[in-house]
C-alpha cells in the first residue's frame, strides 16, 4: 500500500514538474526579468559582467595563434593547504600562454563539463530516464589516451536533497553519491538556487554553507526510495568540495569574498572570451583573482582564489560548416532568431540552455559547434575547454527544447566527448584536476 501511494504521489509530482518545464527554462542561463540582452550585447544576460560584447574579432582565424602572445603569468604554488587553497602562494595573472613556460606541443588540451543543478536522478522510481544516471553510466568506462579515467564536474543545488522538489530526495542522494563514488568532482551550487546578484556576504555564506552541509551529511545506501531523512545527505567529504558556481551565473564581489572566507579553491561563474580581440584560439587560461577579473571589472582583489571561467563558444562560420557536417548559414540562422547574436564573431554562451532552448539548435549543430571549438583549442593556445550543462536536460522529464529529443541531446554530448577522447593530446578531467595541473604543469606524456 505504501509503495502504491508513493507511485501515485510521484506521478502527480512529475506531471507538475513537466508542466513547469514547458513554461520555464529552469536554467542557469535565465535572465532575472525573463528578457533577452540588449541588442548591443551577444553575451548571455545571466552574467553580472558589464563586459562589452560588441566583438569585431573574426573567429575564422582558428589556427593562427601567435605563440608570442604578450600575457603576464606569475605563479608561485610551492605549498598548498589540505584544501588546495593558499592565499600566500597562489597568484597567477590572466595569461594566454600555457603555464610553466611549456611549449604548445608539450601542453595537454583539457576538456570538462560542469553539470549544474542535477535534480533528476534517472533511477527506478523517479518516473524519468536519463539525467544523472545517464551521465554516470556514459562516463564510467571512458578513458583518456594515457589510460586515466575520463571524468567531469557536477555542481549540486542541495535543495533537491533537502526537500522534495523534482523527485524523492532519497533517489537524488543516491545519484549524487554515485557521481562521487565514480570519481567525478562534486562542487557547490548553493542550497536554494536563488537569484543572488544583490546578495550580501552573509547571504552568500549561508547559501554556500547550507549546500556544503547537505552534501557532507552521511549517505545511507539502505534508505527507502521514498525516504526523506533530514539527517542523511550525499556522503561527500567536505574536504573534497573545492569549487563553486553561482546559480544563473549571477554573482557580485560579495560572492568571491564569501568563497574566500569559506576556504574554497576556485569559482567557475565568470564568463571569459567575450573580449573583441579573442577568437577561440587565445582565451585566458585559469587565473587567480588577485587583481580582479578581465571578464568583470566589478570584481575586486581576492588573493589566491582561482577562476575557472565559463568560456564563450564560437559557432562555426560558413566556410567551416561543411567540414563539421552542417549546412552553411548557421550564424545567420541564429541571428535571425535572436538579433543580439553577433554573426561576425559567432560567440555563444558556453551553456547548454542557450543551445537547446534559447537558440533551438539541433543535435548536428551542437556537435559541430563543440567539435569546432575543440579543434581551435588544439590548434591555438590550448586553454582548457570548459563549458556548462545540466543533467536535467538529458532526462525524459525535461521537455523544453524544440529541435532535439532527449536521446538526441544525450547523443550530442556523447559524440563530442568520444571525439575529444580520440585526440591523443586531450584529457577529459574534472575542474579541480585541471587546476592542479595548471598550478604544477608537466609536459604531456
Amino acid at each position: 500500500m505504501k509503495k502504491l501511494l508513493f507511485i501515485i504521489v510521484m506521478l502527480c509530482l512529475t506531471i507538475i514538474t513537466t508542466a513547469c518545464d514547458q513554461q520555464s527554462t529552469g536554467s542557469d542561463e535565465l535572465r532575472p526579468d525573463n528578457t533577452i540582452p540588449d541588442s548591443d550585447s551577444n553575451s548571455d544576460s545571466d552574467s553580472d559582467s558589464d563586459t562589452d560584447s560588441d566583438t569585431d574579432s573574426d573567429s575564422d582565424s582558428d589556427t593562427d595563434t601567435d605563440s608570442d602572445t604578450d600575457s603576464d603569468s606569475d605563479t608561485d604554488t610551492d605549498s598548498d593547504s589540505d584544501t588546495g587553497f593558499n592565499v600566500d602562494t597562489d597568484n597567477m595573472s590572466p595569461a594566454q600562454l600555457p603555464p610553466g613556460g611549456l611549449s604548445l606541443s608539450d601542453t595537454p588540451v583539457f576538456v570538462s563539463i560542469g553539470f549544474d543543478d542535477n535534480s533528476y536522478s534517472g533511477l527506478e522510481g523517479s518516473l524519468g530516464e536519463g539525467g544523472i544516471t545517464w551521465a554516470t553510466d556514459f562516463f564510467r568506462p571512458l578513458k583518456n589516451s594515457d589510460g586515466t579515467d575520463a571524468r567531469v564536474s557536477f555542481f549540486m543545488s542541495a535543495i533537491y536533497i533537502g526537500s522534495w522538489m523534482s523527485e524523492s530526495p532519497a533517489l537524488v542522494k543516491t545519484a549524487w553519491h554515485t557521481v562521487w563514488a565514480d570519481g567525478h568532482e562534486v562542487g557547490d551550487h548553493t542550497y536554494a538556487h536563488s537569484h543572488g546578484d544583490a546578495f550580501t556576504i552573509e547571504q552568500w555564506t549561508d547559501e554556500i554553507s547550507s549546500c556544503m552541509d547537505w552534501l557532507s551529511k552521511p549517505y545511507n545506501p539502505s534508505a527507502a526510495a521514498y525516504d526523506d531523512n533530514k539527517d542523511e545527505g550525499a556522503g561527500i567529504p567536505a574536504d573534497e568540495i573545492y569549487g563553486f558556481r553561482t546559480p544563473f551565473l549571477e554573482y557580485n564581489d560579495n560572492t568571491m569574498t564569501a568563497l574566500q572566507n569559506l576556504g574554497f579553491t576556485y569559482d567557475c561563474s565568470i564568463e571569459e572570451g567575450w573580449e573583441d580581440e579573442q577568437n577561440g584560439t587565445d582565451y585566458y587560461w585559469p587565473y587567480t583573482l588577485n587583481n580582479g577579473s578581465p571578464g568583470n571589472p566589478d570584481i575586486g582583489s581576492h588573493n589566491g582564489l582561482w577562476e575557472m571561467p565559463v568560456y564563450a563558444l564560437i559557432v562555426p562560420p560558413d566556410d567551416k560548416c561543411a567540414q563539421y557536417g552542417i549546412p552553411a548559414g548557421l550564424r545567420d540562422k541564429l541571428h535571425a532568431l535572436l538579433d543580439w547574436f553577433d554573426p561576425v564573431s559567432g560567440k555563444m554562451v558556453g551553456f547548454d540552455y542557450n543551445w537547446w532552448v534559447q537558440f533551438k539548435m539541433t543535435k548536428a549543430e551542437v556537435v559541430a559547434m563543440l567539435k569546432y571549438n575543440l579543434d581551435m583549442r588544439i590548434a591555438g593556445n590550448r586553454a582548457p575547454m570548459l563549458f556548462g550543462a545540466h543533467t536535467d536536460y538529458y532526462n525524459t522529464k525535461y521537455t523544453a527544447p524544440e529541435n532535439a529529443t532527449t536521446t538526441e541531446r544525450q547523443e550530442a554530448l556523447e559524440e563530442f566527448i568520444k571525439y575529444a577522447l580520440s585526440k591523443k593530446e586531450v584529457r577529459v578531467k574534472p575542474y579541480k584536476e585541471i587546476l592542479d595541473w595548471v598550478k604544477n604543469p608537466t609536459p604531456i606524456q
